[in-house]
């Protein structure tokens, strides 16, 4: 009975070494696993945002382009303080087109503010016929520069040959970049 407890002993202790190894090597590898998959997770959760960046930029990238398209149309709208010079020229040519007197003054500079941007005020005084008056009006409303309006003042000055004569006092403001 010796031999058979020896064995039996022999039996169980390598079983039970058996047993721990396994559910040694069973913990360092469940444990090294579960820090693999919270490595990958966060890696995955990395490239999602740097694929939504990259989205991103692309998008930006495009509306980008598409803007430039505007920003010089925004270019032509809005001129520079040099480029303001041959208002005053154009003006006067569209009031020479209606057989009108022009008289132009710009004001002064007015700073940028948070609702607008840099402008010249400026005032005119239109003197002649009424459809030449409207037809400069007109050619007003279609040039390149963006302009507000304060005040527009209109005074009959004569009747001459069914036609009627004004003075347009005209008072407003020309946007600048």
């Amino acid at each position: 009975m010796g031999d058979f407890k020896k064995r039996l002993i022999l039996i169980l202790s390598i079983a039970l070494s058996i047993i721990l190894i396994t559910g040694g090597l069973f913990y360092y590898f469940y444990h090294d696993i579960s820090e693999r998959v919270v490595k990958v997770n966060s890696f995955r959760k990395e490239l999602a945002a740097r694929a939504t960046i990259l989205n991103r930029i692309h998008l930006l990238e495009q509306e980008y382009t598409k803007s430039l398209t505007y920003f010089e149309k925004l270019k032509d709208i809005l001129p520079t303080e040099t480029e303001m010079v041959g208002l005053e020229e154009i003006l006067k040519n569209l009031a020479d087109q209606n057989d009108l007197n022009l008289s132009f003054r710009f004001g002064t500079l007015n700073p940028e503010k948070e609702q607008e941007p840099k402008n010249y005020s400026f005032n005119l005084v239109l003197t002649g016929e009424k459809n030449g008056i409207l037809k400069w009006l007109d050619g007003f409303q279609k040039l390149n520069y963006t302009i507000y309006l304060d005040q527009i003042e209109l005074n009959q000055t004569g009747l001459e040959k069914n036609e009627s004569y004004y003075d347009v006092k005209i008072l407003g403001r020309v946007y600048l970049r």
